[in-house]
């Protein structure tokens, strides 16, 4: 994205963005609300927003990962409930209230996200 639009203003605006956007294999209309100013920025803009900003998220992995090292391997509920509570005394809302943890679905992006993240079996 950050090429095809480098690409547009270095020719001044003088390209046809359907061909740019072919060459560079974007949709059209991508390309197009980003020259018109409606979406800013380059990177990926869908879907929702985190909850846990980078930091918070690389000190509750360090967390768990502390409690493996020194012999509290943690499972996946387990897991679940300490982001819930990491959350809540940080003041993030986002989790369910209901069940006092973070969903299935959270923790296994995060387990995508973070290559070291290992959790132990079913006790």
């Amino acid at each position: 994205m950050k090429g095809a639009l480098d690409e547009y203003y270095a020719k001044g605006g003088n390209v046809s963005v359907r061909q740019l956007a072919r060459a560079w294999m974007i949709p059209r209309s991508t390309l197009q609300q980003r020259i018109e100013g409606r979406v800013k920025g380059v990177s990926h803009m869908s879907g929702r927003k985190p909850l846990f900003n980078t930091d918070t998220e690389d000190d509750l992995v360090k967390t768990i990962k502390l409690l493996a090292e020194r012999g509290f391997p943690l499972d996946m509920k387990e897991i679940r409930s300490i982001a819930y509570s990491f959350a809540m005394k940080n003041g993030i809302p986002g989790f369910s209230d209901k069940k006092q943890a973070a969903g299935y679905e959270w923790l296994s992006m995060l387990r995508q996200w973070t290559s070291k993240l290992v959790l132990s079996t079913s006790k």
